[in-house]
């Protein structure tokens, strides 16, 4: 908030997600929230379950909270992990190493302007192929089959891509700069070609 010069008062709407919650409950968005404003504040905190996918997931919640609020002005996205406490022991090293403890916020701003600008595109997908190939279990240990997630996240990278740059209107000349998510050269590489 100090580098967007938003006083915590001023936020109109709270997401953050996580998979590694300190407690159930209450959510972790109104614990967050509670570290800037006093008990009188009464603006809502949305708290998301979700792991890699929370943060975008949240944000286009967010998006969708603007254009349901029209007077809206500022919101909080955040995301925050500490995957540490699922490793086990057991497990191969280098299927951890793409995970870790972290958390990032931004505040996204409403804006107006005759040209479009800020975040022109999202998509979300949930890949239900992946879903005994990468979690938590009841015992609340990671597993992961690296190489399925390599050969999902192979698929699913330019196709996302190339949608949200269709919605946007850009061609992939228009991109100076792709950041993927938790990835190495193996993906990279196979996902550009």
């Amino acid at each position: 908030m100090l580098d967007a010069k938003v006083q915590a008062g001023d936020i109109d709407a709270w997401f953050v997600s996580t998979v590694s919650p300190h407690q159930q409950a209450p959510g972790i968005a109104g614990s967050v929230k509670s570290f800037f404003v006093d008990a009188k504040n009464y603006t809502p905190a949305f708290s998301l379950m979700s792991g890699c996918a929370g943060f975008n997931q949240n944000l286009q919640k967010c998006i969708e909270y603007f254009r349901l609020h029209k007077e809206a002005k500022y919101a909080v996205v955040a995301h925050t992990e500490t995957m540490s406490s699922f490793l086990k022991k057991s497990r191969r090293f280098v299927p951890c190493v793409t995970v870790g403890d972290a958390a990032a916020a931004v505040m996204v701003e409403r804006g107006q302007a005759d040209e479009k600008f800020g975040i022109l595109s999202i998509c979300n997908y949930q890949d239900l192929k992946m879903l005994d190939y990468v979690g938590v279990d009841d015992d609340w240990n990671l597993y992961m089959d690296d190489s399925v997630i390599k050969d999902r996240a192979c698929v699913n990278i330019p196709k996302a891509s190339r949608e949200c740059l269709s919605e946007a209107g850009w061609g992939i000349n228009d991109v100076d700069i792709f950041v993927p998510h938790q990835t190495g050269n193996v993906i990279v590489k196979q996902a550009a070609a």
